[in-house]
């Protein structure tokens, strides 16, 4: 997460999934995985749920409205993570703001800057059912190792493995990569497996290239979290969200593919 992305329409999806969670019965923290490196680009843009909220209220009308208040007509400059922390925005929520160790720290610091940070993360989070991580890019990769620059673009499958080990639900951002949904969940959720954290199957649901893993170590909490997107997805077919694929991946393999007007039922054929 970066301050300019602050409000966007991945924060309208994230938002309206982790609100839905909590109607859900479950109680949520979030921790930003912050990045304040310098990077100059002109992400934080796609903003079609504040310039038309009429066409895109569908997911959760409330959250638009409440969107639209803290950030309608807000200056580039003025975007902040911190605003994201209002109240009625997700209700009750519990928010990890400290940033991540940046390339800025001395190479040979890197790894113990990281440990430092995602142990006083865990700290933070220690009383919630459910964790959202929301790392820039998603989950690691191997061009990227520990004492990389831009590891503070990742999550680690070490950091997802200490929150799942301790009974909490995980909500972990993961952004497009060059193969399909329908390749790629099962592929990182064998990574994960493989790098020794201990898992359920994973759920998922993507808005378009913006995807979010649901994890959990037993199978139950991740059959919930999948049928809270399930019932998510299912809402959409106002204008706006006519231009925006939805995807959804439960733990038994179908996935669901909302565009527009309706859901269809597809054998494993959906991609980002």
């Amino acid at each position: 997460m970066r301050h300019n992305y602050a409000g966007d329409q991945g924060d309208l999806t994230k938002y309206a999934l982790l609100r839905a969670l909590q109607g859900a019965g479950f109680s949520v923290g979030v921790n930003w995985y912050l990045s304040v490196h310098d990077e100059a680009n002109g992400d934080g843009h796609v903003r079609h749920h504040l310039e038309h909220p009429e066409q895109w209220d569908a997911l959760d009308p409330p959250l638009v409205r409440q969107m639209h208040r803290v950030f309608g007509g807000l200056p580039h400059s003025r975007r902040s993570v911190v605003l994201l922390e209002d109240d009625a925005l997700l209700p009750g929520a519990t928010f990890f703001t400290e940033p991540l160790p940046t390339g800025a720290v001395p190479v040979v610091g890197r790894e113990a800057a990281r440990q430092a940070w995602h142990q006083q993360a865990l700290g933070a989070m220690a009383d919630v059912d459910l964790v959202c991580l929301d790392p820039d890019n998603g989950l690691q990769v191997a061009s990227q190792g520990p004492r990389s620059k831009w590891r503070c673009k990742y999550a680690t499958y070490g950091e997802i493995g200490d929150y799942l080990a301790r009974g909490q639900a995980v909500v972990c951002y993961q952004h497009a990569r060059r193969v399909r949904w329908a390749q790629l969940v099962p592929q990182l959720a064998g990574d994960m497996r493989a790098a020794g954290v201990a898992m359920a199957d994973p759920g998922f649901i993507a808005f378009g290239t913006r995807g979010f893993l649901l994890l959990s170590q037993e199978p139950g909490v991740v059959a919930k979290m999948s049928g809270t997107a399930q019932a998510l997805s299912d809402r959409l077919g106002t204008e706006g969200w006519r231009r925006l694929r939805t995807t959804v991946i439960t733990p038994a393999g179908p996935i669901c593919g909302a565009a527009g007007a309706g859901a269809r039922r597809q054998a494993a054929s959906g991609g980002p």
